[in-house]
C-alpha cells in the first residue's frame, strides 16, 4: 500500500526562501507547488497541501497587496 501524506507549507518563510533562489525573476510566479510536493514527498500518495500565510494588509499598501494575491 502506497504511504499517504500532506503538506503544510509555511508560506511566508517559503516565499521569502524561493525569493532567495529566484531573487527578482518573475518566473516565481510560475513555481509549481504540486511538482515541489511531489519531489520532496518522494513520490508517496499526496492527499492535501496546504499554504499557510496571512494575506498583506490592502490598506497599508495596495501594490503589496496585489503582488502578493498573484502568488496566493
Amino acid at each position: 500500500m502506497k504511504e499517504r501524506v500532506s503538506v503544510f507549507i509555511d508560506g511566508n518563510n517559503f516565499y521569502f526562501g524561493l525569493k532567495k533562489v529566484y531573487g527578482d525573476n518573475k518566473n516565481l510566479i510560475n513555481f509549481s507547488f504540486e511538482k515541489f510536493c511531489s519531489f520532496i514527498t518522494n513520490q508517496r500518495e499526496i492527499i492535501d497541501i496546504f499554504y499557510c500565510n496571512a494575506p498583506l494588509d490592502i490598506t497599508m499598501d495596495s501594490e503589496k497587496y496585489r503582488l502578493q494575491q498573484k502568488i496566493l
